[in-house]
């Protein structure tokens, strides 16, 4: 079987998520280890996404780990490290600001935008809606109560754009809060949830980052400053900032921190279940 486009996504999605045998792989895709072997070492050699530890190698135990190669992302960094440490401390999204994280990349590689939260959000819709349609690949979203899925345009809702991107089996993961009040944004997801449960998982984190990972291309978080938050007159009118950056290393941080948060983050599916033992 040809390793296409699709399997090779599938491959190192899965792989993100956590390291895996050679033999987890395999049941994954349906293929013998020898096939899955040979896929991996080819998406080392091709992508250099993934990489393989053998431990005990030259035994008859010998066990072969697969594993998300983001080594130049991750290196050593106080600055990253820090900011880092300053996500994990946080739980809504006044605790970051992606300014912090926005100094840091050079301008060749990041842009800004301003619009004020008075105006229509038909626009703030049109501006989601173009950056989730470049993605190839995987989106994964940095949400607080996935109010983001009841945002329409002209000519499209937001359920309408995320179909169309898992027909073209484009990967959609969320961290977002799972509580009582954010339930019913939940139940909107619930169809596309069943119809591609492969693609689509939901899981709980209280956590301050506002935003979109586009594949491995681009990163977009978002920060809202309200005049209440602020003395008289310091803020004239309330304003959202739009943080984007193409910068290959700080787009792997940045998912670095994403996939950090989503291994230890709950299932939607789990945690509801236990919302729905309290009503």
């Amino acid at each position: 079987m040809q390793l296409t486009n699709e399997l090779i996504q599938k491959i190192v999605l899965f792989v993100k998520q956590e390291p895996r045998t050679i033999q987890d792989i395999a049941r994954h895709i349906e293929k013998s280890w020898m096939t899955a072997e040979s896929y991996v070492q080819k998406i080392k050699a091709q992508t250099g996404l993934l990489d393989l530890k053998v431990f005990r190698q030259g035994t008859q135990g010998a066990l072969k780990i697969a594993y998300w190669n983001y080594q130049d992302a991750a290196a050593p960094d106080e600055i990253k490290q820090r900011l880092y440490q300053q996500i994990l401390a946080g739980r809504k999204k006044t605790d970051f600001d992606p300014f912090e994280i926005y100094q840091h990349i050079t301008k060749e590689k990041k842009s800004a935008s301003k619009e004020y939260l008075e105006e229509s959000t038909e626009l703030g819709a049109e501006s989601l809606f173009t950056l989730l349609r470049e993605a190839k690949k995987e989106v994964c979203c940095f949400s607080g109560n996935n109010s983001w899925i009841n945002l329409k345009d002209k000519k499209s809702t937001t359920l309408e754009v995320l179909e169309i991107l898992l027909q073209k089996k484009i990967s959609l993961r969320i961290l977002c809060r799972i509580d009582f009040g954010s339930l019913q944004n939940l139940i909107l997801f619930s169809k596309l949830m069943l119809k591609y449960p492969r693609q689509i998982e939901i899981r709980h984190a209280v956590q301050p980052l506002r935003g979109f990972i586009i594949d491995d291309t681009r990163v977009r978080l978002k920060d809202e400053k309200e005049t209440q938050s602020y003395k008289k007159e310091e803020l004239p009118r309330n304003i959202r900032i739009l943080y984007e950056w193409t910068d290959p290393a700080w787009i792997a941080w940045t998912q670095q921190v994403f996939w950090n948060l989503y291994r230890v983050s709950i299932p939607a599916a789990k945690r509801v279940q236990e919302l729905e033992k309290i009503f």
